[in-house]
C-alpha cells in the first residue's frame, strides 16, 4: 500500500461521537500535522508551545495508545476545530494491517465535513466502499469468508444473525474448509505419485484409497452444506405465509403475533385484499409473516387480484400457515387440500377460534384429523390449536416455527452457517463435482480424476479467497459500507 485513505467509520447524521479512520503508510505523520496534544485553546489564547509540540508526536505513540488533544487545520494549531481523542495503531497490528489512526470527535454533520476536508487536504484520499476491509484481506488479516462476515455482523438485526456472523468472523468456516482441503491435498498427493511412477501402482490399493478419500470429502461438504437453507433464512428472513378462506381469522392471528393492530379486522369477508407483511425477531430468527387475501372465487376484480397474489406467494414461501376454523372439523382435510393447491411447501395447520370449542385437543376426532392429514400430505409439520382473541396457542406457534428452523439443517453442523450467496454457490458446486467423481470413480482415468479433484479444491479456495480473481475481490468489497 502506498496511499493514505480516510473515511468515517460511523454513519452520517448527528451523534454524540464520530470516528474518522486514517490508514496507510505515513498516517501517523499526517495526523501530526492536524492534531495537537492538550486542551483546546481558548479564544485569544496562545496555542500549544512549539517546544511541547516537538516533544510529543503521534508517530511516537505506542500501538493501541490513545491521546487527548484537538484537531485543527494542517500545520496551523491556531485554527482549531474540536477537542478529540486520537488512537494510534501500528502496522501490522491494526485492522487493516497498515499504519492506522482513528480520531473521535463530536458528531455534528458540519464538524464531520470540516475534519474530512482537513485530512484530505493534508494528503489523504477518500476511501472507497469496503477499502479498509479489502486492505485487511490483502494483508492476510482475514480470509474472504471472514471479510464478508464483517458486513453480516454490521447488518445483523437478530441474535442468530449476529451469532452466525461472529462464528464466521472468528474463522470457523475457514477452519472447517481447511480440514476438507487437507483431505483433498492428501488424495491429490497420492494420485500424483501414481501419475509420476505408474510402475509402482497397486490398482486395488489406489481404488480403495480414492473411494475412502472421496467419501470423507463428500461427507464433510454435505455436513457444511446442510446449513445452507438456514443461512439463506438468516440472510433473507424465514418467509411464512398465512393462507385461509375469507374471514377465518388470519388478520387477527397476524395482530396477535405482532402484539398490535397491524391488519384491519371486521366481520365482513374479504377485508384483506393486498398482502400485509410483518417482520419479527422470533428467538433470534428473522421472520417475515404475510397476511394474504382469503382464497375464494370472487367477482370483485380487486379481490381477485389479491387472491392471485396469495397463490403466487404461496408457491415461494418457506413455511405456510394454513388457517382453518374449529367450527366444522369434518371439512378440515378438504380445506387443507384446497388451501395448499399445487404447493408442496411445508405447512403448519392452525385450527383457530378454539375458544368457541371446549376441550378440542382431547377429542378423538381432532386426533384422527391430524393423522389423516399427516398420511395424505408429506409436507405437514404440526397442528396447533389457536385463539387469536384470547392469545391461546400463540407461544406454541412461535415454538413450532423455531423448531422448524432448527430442523432445517438435519444432521448438519450448527457451527458453520454460510449466509453469503457466493459462498453457498461455490460449496454446492464443489459438492456436486466431488459427488460426480465419487459416482464415476471406477471409469475415470487417473489424470482426469486428478484434474477434477484439483478443480474442486479451487472452488473451495474461492470461498476463503485463496483462489479468487481480482474482479471478484472488487465486486465483494464494493458491497461494503464506506468506512469499513
Amino acid at each position: 500500500m502506498r496511499e493514505i485513505i480516510t473515511a468515517f467509520a460511523t454513519p452520517p447524521g448527528s451523534s454524540g461521537l464520530a470516528v474518522l479512520r486514517i490508514a496507510g503508510p505515513g498516517a501517523a505523520a499526517l495526523a501530526d500535522r492536524i492534531f495537537s496534544f492538550g486542551k483546546l485553546p481558548a479564544v485569544g489564547e496562545q496555542a500549544t508551545p512549539a517546544r511541547a509540540q516537538t516533544r510529543r508526536k503521534v508517530a511516537r505513540l505506542s500501538g493501541y495508545q490513545a491521546a487527548f488533544g484537538y484537531v485543527h487545520e494542517a500545520d496551523n494549531p491556531v485554527a482549531s476545530l474540536d477537542q478529540c481523542v486520537l488512537t494510534r495503531f501500528r502496522a501490522p497490528w491494526s485492522y487493516t494491517g497498515e499504519e492506522q489512526v482513528e480520531i473521535s470527535i463530536h458528531g455534528g454533520p458540519a464538524l464531520r465535513r470540516a475534519l474530512l476536508e482537513i485530512v484530505i487536504s493534508a494528503g489523504a484520499r477518500p476511501a472507497e466502499a469496503g477499502e479498509f476491509s479489502k486492505w485487511a484481506f490483502l494483508n492476510g488479516k482475514m480470509d474472504l469468508a471472514q471479510a464478508e462476515a464483517v458486513m453480516d455482523l454490521i447488518q445483523a438485526d437478530t441474535e442468530r444473525q449476529h451469532t452466525a456472523a461472529m462464528r464466521q468472523l472468528q474463522g470457523t468456516a475457514g477452519l472447517r474448509l481447511a480440514e476438507v482441503q487437507n483431505e483433498i491435498y492428501a488424495l491429490l498427493s497420492a494420485l500424483e505419485v501414481d501419475i509420476e511412477y505408474p510402475e509402482y501402482e497397486d490398482f486395488h490399493l489406489q481404488q480403495r484409497a480414492c473411494e475412502e478419500g472421496l467419501e470423507r470429502i463428500c461427507r464433510s461438504l454435505r455436513h457444511i452444506a446442510a446449513g445452507n437453507r438456514q443461512g439463506r433464512i438468516l440472510r433473507d428472513n424465514l418467509q411464512v405465509v398465512l393462507v385461509g378462506e375469507p374471514n377465518v381469522g388470519k388478520s387477527s392471528l397476524l395482530n396477535a403475533l405482532a402484539g398490535e393492530e397491524r391488519a384491519i379486522v371486521t366481520e365482513f369477508a374479504g377485508t384483506t385484499r393486498d398482502i400485509i407483511e410483518l417482520r419479527i425477531d422470533l428467538a433470534g430468527i428473522p421472520v417475515s409473516i404475510y397476511d394474504t387475501a382469503g382464497i375464494r372465487e370472487s367477482q370483485d376484480p380487486v379481490e381477485r387480484l389479491g387472491v392471485d397474489r396469495t397463490v403466487k406467494l404461496r408457491e415461494t414461501a418457506d413455511l405456510l400457515m394454513l388457517v382453518v376454523s374449529a367450527a366444522n372439523l369434518v371439512e378440515i382435510p378438504d380445506q387443507v387440500a384446497n388451501l395448499l393447491g399445487s404447493s408442496a411447501n411445508d405447512f403448519l395447520l392452525l385450527c383457530i377460534k378454539i375458544d368457541l370449542t371446549e376441550n378440542l385437543d382431547k377429542t378423538a376426532e381432532w386426533q384422527q384429523i391430524q393423522e389423516s392429514i399427516k398420511s395424505k400430505f408429506p409436507a405437514f409439520v404440526a397442528a396447533i390449536l389457536v385463539s387469536a382473541t384470547q392469545g391461546w396457542g400463540i407461544d406454541e406457534l412461535k415454538t413450532k416455527i423455531n423448531d422448524y428452523y432448527e430442523g432445517l439443517s438435519g444432521s448438519g453442523s450448527a457451527d458453520v452457517v454460510l449466509t453469503s450467496v457466493r459462498q453457498q454457490r461455490l460449496l454446492e458446486e464443489a459438492l456436486e463435482l466431488f459427488s460426480a467423481l465419487q459416482d464415476d470413480l471406477a471409469s475415470l482415468p487417473t489424470d482426469i480424476l486428478t484434474s477434477g479433484i484439483r478443480q474442486g479444491a479451487e472452488l473451495l479456495g474461492e470461498i476463503t479467497g485463496e483462489d479468487v480473481s481480482e474482479q471478484m475481490v472488487e465486486e465483494i468489497f464494493a458491497r461494503f459500507c464506506i468506512g469499513k
